[in-house]
């Protein structure tokens, strides 16, 4: 392992003692040489790119080869077998005209299109990043929208456990990117504050914890006890149950008569969240089901104008064409279902102004948020044209056999989220040396524990397997691997004596293969990034970083930097890479220790 020497909590940004001027940047090789691609095919006649589905560029791990493409044998698909993607390729590669930016182009055995970037290209380009003076790589776009991102969304009277970890990291990191992306961006969290599980848990501290107060509120852990307790009765006591379910229709009218009890739990809740959200740099606001209560008849109302809504067995429901159940709203008991709330939720947001709204999610809820958003678009609520829905869904986290869910000691419930951090920072310290002592060490573990947690879930879109030795491993591809490596470039910048303005110097020399590598590696962020938040899944970023400090780490074993003949060409390339991870850490949520 490697040892910590010396520990000092990062400030918001890396310092920089650089000299450099801010622009307006905007790269992306695969979009470029997909432009170039497309304008090649409309020439050679061969077919319109209309008919093609997909001519997206794909990055090449090949020598002699940077990217290639599959554009031929996409046209011979449409043609017919008769055609030859090799003979296709070659008319296409006839037509392909970009001097400055492309070295060679060849057609290979199975008719794939090979392109090689100039060196001279790669390294105007870095040169252009080099010379902003912005802590990261400043991102410049066009259509801005209106994003309203729903995750984390825990239950009252629950204490969190690792599922809320999967939506919390998930939300908050799509939330950064958004932002990046030059969206305004609202983090709203869902809690579940309302319905008959509510109800119980009130029913459960009226008759039976009167001792409970604003001034001796219930922990997360005894939260969760109340929680089961009143679960049991429910299921056991038809009295009790009547009672749960009358204080559940008082709390929807608002009732103030049960205000208080409500007002309590969901105090003693708050706190316990908070302190994670503080841990877990979760920033999400809290807007809970109760907030779209009086909104709840003028949706039932909407639905009903629209004749959308059915009274089936006592009970509201709406049937939706896709799908082959009822989709229920409103029970016999006149009690709101939480479906109700996301529809009434669903309407509040889009008159609310947003363009686009994703709600993250376990997949489980795939199909319910799949029948909220056609019930939205029956009842007029939103043109798929102007207004944006997405379900992003994420997996499970099993234990390390991946048998079943990761758990309580006992096995009875989802492992509590509080336990886990603690277990992934005790273990967290064994990487740091005996030297480091008191509150240093207690953050540098806890920096590198939630790091490790964040990174290692955000790299798994479905189910993954809870180990914390690949979690931890400073080898492997892991938040730990990135900070050693954002640690190893800023010690190169700080044994270097001298102040550069990029601005004023010749563009980076691409001479060993390790620079070459290492340069066109840091031009695909942009691309990476783009990518990443067009199909919302932060797990290419995740991958890109990893292969980033991978060729970093080759090139300084290769690459002599301070005091080399090549230090002005090679030291922009090592800013580079220092911005590039603080940048695509920032955007996973991930802190930096500034020496590992």
């Amino acid at each position: 392992s490697v040892g910590v020497r010396q520990v000092r909590i990062p400030p918001s940004s890396p310092p920089w003692k650089l000299q450099i001027r801010k622009i307006a940047l905007k790269s992306n090789l695969r979009n470029d040489l997909t432009s170039i691609i497309a304008s090649a095919i409309n020439e050679s006649k061969v077919i319109s790119t209309n008919q093609l589905s997909n001519l997206d560029m794909t990055r090449n791990v090949k020598e002699g080869s940077d990217y290639y493409s599959s554009a031929p044998l996409g046209v011979g698909k449409i043609l017919g077998p008769t055609s030859s993607p090799q003979q296709l390729g070659s008319q296409i590669l006839s037509k392909i005209n970009a001097p400055s930016m492309i070295d060679s182009v060849v057609v290979d055995d199975a008719g794939f299109l090979q392109f090689k970037i100039k060196d001279d290209y790669i390294s105007s380009q870095l040169h252009q990043l080099s010379s902003v003076s912005d802590p990261g790589i400043p991102l410049q776009t066009s259509k801005k929208s209106n994003v309203l991102v729903d995750y984390a969304s825990p239950n009252m009277c629950k204490e969190l456990h690792v599922g809320h970890m999967r939506s919390m990291i998930l939300g908050e990191t799509l939330s950064n990117m958004f932002e990046y992306n030059g969206d305004t961006v609202e983090r709203i969290s869902h809690v579940g504050d309302f319905g008959v599980p509510m109800g119980m848990v009130m029913a459960e501290v009226m008759d039976f914890h009167p001792e409970l107060t604003f001034e001796k509120l219930p922990s997360p852990s005894h939260l969760s006890e109340l929680y089961i307790s009143a679960k049991k009765r429910f299921a056991e006591n038809p009295q009790f149950m009547e009672r749960a379910k009358d204080i559940s229709r008082k709390l929807q009218r608002q009732d103030p008569s049960v205000r208080s009890t409500w007002d309590l739990l969901c105090e003693a809740s708050r706190r316990g969240f908070n302190e994670l959200y503080g841990r877990m740099g979760i920033t999400a606001k809290e807007r809970g089901e109760s907030y779209y209560a009086p909104l709840i008849d003028a949706t039932m109302q909407d639905l009903t104008n629209k004749n959308l809504l059915i009274q089936s067995e006592g009970a509201m429901i709406i049937r939706v064409p896709e799908f082959k159940g009822p989709f229920v709203i409103q029970k016999q008991d006149g009690n709101a279902l939480y479906s109700c709330i996301d529809l009434t939720a669903l309407k509040s947001r889009i008159d609310a102004g947003f363009d686009r709204i994703v709600y993250v999610t376990d997949a489980l809820q795939k199909p319910h948020f799949a029948q909220v958003f056609c019930i939205g678009k029956m009842a007029g609520w939103y043109d798929k044209d102007q207004v944006r829905l997405d379900h992003v869904p994420f997996g499970v986290v099993k234990e390390a056999t991946g048998k079943k869910k990761l758990s309580s000691r006992d096995g009875s419930a989802e492992a509590s989220l509080l336990g886990l951090l603690d277990e992934v920072k005790k273990h967290a310290e064994t990487l740091i040396q005996p030297s480091v002592q008191g509150k240093e060490r207690e953050q540098l573990a806890d920096i590198i524990a939630t790091n490790s947690v964040k990174y290692y879930d955000l790299r798994h879109p479905y189910d993954y397997n809870f180990n914390l030795e690949s979690m931890l491993n400073l080898r492997g591809d892991t938040a730990s691997y990135l900070m050693y490596g954002f640690t190893r470039v800023q010690g190169i910048r700080r044994k270097s004596t001298r102040n550069f303005d990029f601005s004023k110097l010749d563009p980076p020399r691409i001479g060993v293969s390790q620079e070459r590598v290492l340069a066109l590696t840091l031009l695909q962020f942009f691309e990476t990034f783009e990518h990443s938040l067009k199909t919302l899944q932060p797990n290419h970023l995740c991958s890109y970083l990893h292969r980033l400090a991978q060729d970093f780490h080759s090139f300084y074993e290769a690459c002599q930097v301070v005091g080399s003949p090549e230090e002005e060409s090679r030291m922009q390339l090592v800013v580079l890479t220092e911005r590039v991870l603080y940048q695509g850490m920032k955007l996973l949520g991930l802190k930096n220790s500034s020496v590992m």
